[in-house]
């Protein structure tokens, strides 16, 4: 994992991967879209891109180094992975959706950060963060512990750091009562270059990676308690989503339950429910949400030189589904073909493109799976 850039922070488990560099590449900090600006950057459809065969973490960074759009990657998953897709158009929180499909992960932005996760904490990390903030506010208002929770701060390290420490020094920067770090495993973190955002958000963005969750104990310190899996969550529905998502389509996802009060939207059901009704809300167009599927009677010509993987890429995305392979299939889908055909089905598409591969593909729920045929 040589070379970082830090406009994408990347928390990853690097000593279990064992393949980083004794230090990393130091980069200029990048002038991060907040506010507004980050809404308009990362919505807007206007992002086009092709991926085959890219690693996860290198890629990423170069994406959000460039448009300015600050994302962390949970460190449960593998920056080095390869990744594979072919997009137009689609807005760069789509993008990171796309990304996430791939690596079994999910998205939500937290502030002006995007953190990308198992879904388990993405369905989760809204309704914690909202549970730490009515603790904080049931503080006294002349509270150290208060007052340093929602302190403002930008967090950078220029060099690897321990959690540890980085937790240690968010504590002392913000005068928070420091609590006991042993709940913290030992790691070691690629550099760090967070927008500048409340204390209380930044310590739960980091501690969420080991399982953990920020809490305020019974004698008024901060705590890093064992995460557990509750039965039901909320998801407070950003209002730009609401902007071009119907009433309609909002009571048609299946398990969650729609609540209103004034211009905010809740919905709430299992996590489970919750993180494909985030999907599916961030994978919505203006028309309303992408209900394409095989036995639609979109139509595509295609002439050109391409890998399979980018072929079968181009037709997932254009049905609203996620490729899914396995390295088994990787070295067929890599293979350059010449593809000849005009307005035909998705499906007359794949056959064209897997012909004398020994690749097969199914259609399961959101997923193009490619797989060897028997």
């Amino acid at each position: 994992m040589a070379g970082w850039f830090v406009s994408l922070m990347i928390a990853s488990a690097l000593l279990a991967h064992d393949s980083s560099p004794p230090f990393a590449e130091q980069q200029q900090p990048v002038p991060w879209l907040t506010g507004k600006d980050l809404v308009k950057a990362s919505t807007t459809p206007s992002f086009s891109i092709t991926w085959m065969e890219a690693e996860l973490g290198s890629e990423l960074e170069m994406a959000s180094r460039n448009t300015g759009i600050a994302v962390w990657i949970d460190r449960r998953l593998d920056p080095g992975q390869k990744i594979s897709f072919s997009l137009e158009k689609v807005s760069f929180e789509q993008f990171l959706w796309r990304v996430a499909d791939q690596s079994a992960a999910g998205v939500i932005r937290l502030g002006d950060v995007y953190y990308m996760a198992p879904p388990s904490t993405i369905a989760t990390i809204q309704q914690r963060l909202e549970t730490l903030k009515l603790q904080i506010r049931q503080l006294a208002r002349n509270s150290e512990l208060r007052r340093g929770m929602l302190t403002r701060i930008h967090v950078r390290s220029e060099l690897q750091i321990e959690p540890r420490e980085l937790i240690g020094k968010i504590f002392a920067d913000c005068k928070i009562p420091e609590a006991s770090l042993a709940t913290i495993p030992h790691d070691l973190w690629s550099p760090v270059d967070l927008p500048e955002m409340e204390a209380q958000q930044v310590l739960s963005i980091l501690s969420a990676g080991f399982d953990l969750e920020t809490v305020i104990s019974s004698d008024s310190k901060p705590e890093f308690a064992k995460s557990t899996q509750p039965e039901s969550t909320e998801y407070l529905v950003p209002e730009e989503v609401l902007e071009r998502v119907s009433n309609d389509q909002l009571a048609s996802m299946n398990g969650i339950v729609v609540s209103k009060r004034g211009r905010e939207v809740t919905i709430s059901g299992k996590p489970a429910a919750i993180f494909s009704a985030m999907r599916e809300l961030a994978m919505s167009d203006r028309k309303g949400i992408s209900s394409t599927r095989p036995g639609s009677r979109e139509e595509f010509s295609l002439h050109q030189k391409a890998s399979r993987g980018d072929i079968a890429a181009t037709v997932a995305q254009s049905l609203g589904l996620r490729l899914v392979f396995t390295d088994r299939e990787r070295r067929a889908l890599v293979e350059i073909i010449e593809i000849n055909v005009d307005k035909v089905a998705a499906e007359e598409v794949l056959d064209a493109c897997l012909k004398g591969s020994g690749l097969i593909y199914s259609i399961s729920g959101a997923d193009l799976r490619i797989e060897t045929g028997k």
